[in-house]
């Protein structure tokens, strides 16, 4: 999820997708590497546990959510943010049984 958060990271992936609304060979190619990513990201929060939580339904979550706040976050606006990142981070613990520092994400 940290990965998402950056600012200038987030800035530059905005700026991509508003690129690919223009230029069908980048869309394809961010549609791969997200997907590329998301399946990695997958992998290392394991099996689906029996409270439904799945592990690509939490990657997208967690990414959603990252890009989200850092948009705005560039607005000024904070409420709930911390909130939100701590029931995230409750969900990844959950569903994998390990600290999130110990996943860095």
């Amino acid at each position: 999820m940290r990965l998402n958060s950056d600012p200038d990271g987030s800035a530059i992936v905005l700026e991509f997708m508003a690129l690919s609304n223009h230029r069908k060979a980048i869309r394809q190619e961010i549609a791969a590497f997200v997907e590329e990513l998301r399946d990695i990201q997958t992998r290392a929060i394991g099996a689906a546990d029996g409270a439904g939580l799945s592990p690509v339904g939490l990657s997208v979550l967690a990414a959603g959510m990252a890009r989200s706040i850092v948009m705005e976050q560039s607005l000024g606006v904070t409420l709930g943010h911390d909130e939100a990142l701590a029931m995230v981070e409750a969900l990844m613990r959950h569903a994998t049984g390990k600290d999130a520092d110990e996943r860095g994400t």
